[in-house]
């Protein structure tokens, strides 16, 4: 009912404006301009590391604004005891000019079931509410000063929404991989790259210095230019914080598991200081976007000092919680990517009772099928925390029914309301 009476309001609002500002001109010029108004109404890997100690954390920051269109909202779809698909494909053109809204509307946050690793199964549409789109840096950008490539994952994504019946009405989550997944050239205008290594999952690469300014002033811009593209496009209603990660989209992970990477990184000039302020600017960056959500996923900081003793800084965590919904208001979603049935330990569990305190946005991706223990036992944990959203593991379809997925999709979608 909120994006109907939203977009109801915002075109009547427009034609009332119209009307009044063309007064002046006479009949013909406002009967023209309200012809004109009737006429034009409106592959990706896992995120989580495998098995994440206790005190594994993400993080992000940046800053921009950007004028921008107006975004029209669209209404969920109504959840369907059955599968199967009625509605009729949507056109993949280029949509309509649409009313401008207030300056202050945000669009809804993600809600529901999600798949997070693309596209749900068409079967298993009604009973979820969106996916996530894993893109990278690098394939967005590939090359410095360029705009964001055409026919992207995420411009895939959208025109899939478009055209597939079964998905009209989902919505989605923009995934940014930085780390490892930075193009090359942000690598060289930090002075170089850094091996990090996540020793609980397997997986590695180089990093760019993402500490340093002119990597922040890089992934600041990338935002301005995704919000520009982006921003007021209905499908999609949130986008990550990732402009300090290393390998996860958690940018609070610091692989601290691993002392060559902690040992790598003090040599290339990390510190906790520069990194906290990269945190916080990776956030501030998020503010080129105006009416979409911003999401972060948190861990227990993964702190690392000058001499390369590493500890876990629970606190600081809870500092950027309060940071980003003091600098994005109520577009800020907090988030982590590690529930599961077992306790991850004490820091752990502070942290998520910080963040149901601090909401009153939340998200949650669960461990992967191997590591989560009982899948629907940790959703309906997450329900009980207020979360909007919870992202499944792959394999979801053999570890849920049917009529759970969909008592558990309505549930989320009233957590969101």
């Amino acid at each position: 009912m909120f994006r109907k009476t939203f977009a109801l309001c915002c075109l009547l609002g427009s034609l009332l404006a119209a009307l009044v500002v063309t007064a002046a001109a006479g009949p013909a010029a406002s009967t023209t301009l309200l012809s004109s108004k009737l006429q034009n109404p409106g592959g990706a890997r896992d995120t989580q590391a495998a098995t994440p100690p206790p005190g594994t954390c993400v993080v992000g920051r940046g800053g921009c604004s950007v004028s921008k269109p107006a975004w029209t909202s669209r209404p969920r779809r109504t959840l369907s005891p059955t599968p199967s698909p009625t509605s009729t494909p949507r056109p993949t053109a280029t949509p309509t000019p649409t009313p401008t809204p207030p300056p202050s509307s945000v669009k809804p946050e993600l809600s529901g079931l999600v798949d997070r690793t693309g596209a749900p199964p068409v079967s298993l549409a009604p009973y979820m509410g969106g996916w996530v789109v894993n893109v990278t840096w690098a394939s967005l950008q590939p090359a410095s000063g360029a705009s964001i490539a055409s026919d992207n994952a995420i411009d895939q994504a959208i025109a899939l929404i478009h055209s597939t019946p079964a998905y009209s009405g989902m919505h989605l989550r923009i995934r940014i991989f930085a780390g490892i997944d930075s193009p090359s050239w942000v690598d060289a205008m930090s002075g170089g790259s850094v091996y990090i290594y996540n020793s609980a999952a397997g997986q590695g690469g180089q990093v760019p210095r993402f500490w340093t300014t002119p990597v922040e002033q890089a992934y600041a811009h990338l935002q301005v230019l995704l919000a520009a593209e982006y921003d007021t496009n209905p499908a999609i209603e949130d986008v990550t914080t990732s402009g300090c990660m290393t390998v996860f989209a958690e940018p609070l992970i610091r692989e601290v598991t691993d002392p060559t990477s902690v040992a790598n990184l003090v040599a290339a000039g990390y510190t906790e200081a520069a990194d906290q302020t990269c945190q916080e600017d990776a956030i501030a960056a998020q503010g080129a976007w105006t009416h979409t959500h911003s999401s972060i996923a948190l861990n227990p900081y993964q702190a690392i000092s000058g001499s390369g003793s590493v500890s876990i800084d629970e606190a600081f965590t809870q500092t950027l919680m309060s940071y980003c919904h003091s600098t994005l208001g109520n577009r800020c979603t907090l988030g982590n990517n590690s529930i599961r049935t077992a306790s991850l330990g004490t820091q752990y569990d502070q942290m998520y009772s910080s963040m149901k305190g601090t909401g009153p946005t939340l998200y949650f991706q669960t461990a992967q099928a191997a590591l989560v223990g009982n899948l629907q036992s940790t959703v309906l944990w997450a329900i009980g925390e207020g979360a909007n959203d919870v992202e499944l593991p792959t394999g979801f379809e053999t570890l849920l029914t049917a009529t759970q997925m969909q008592a558990d999709n309505q549930a989320l979608t009233a957590d969101a309301q």
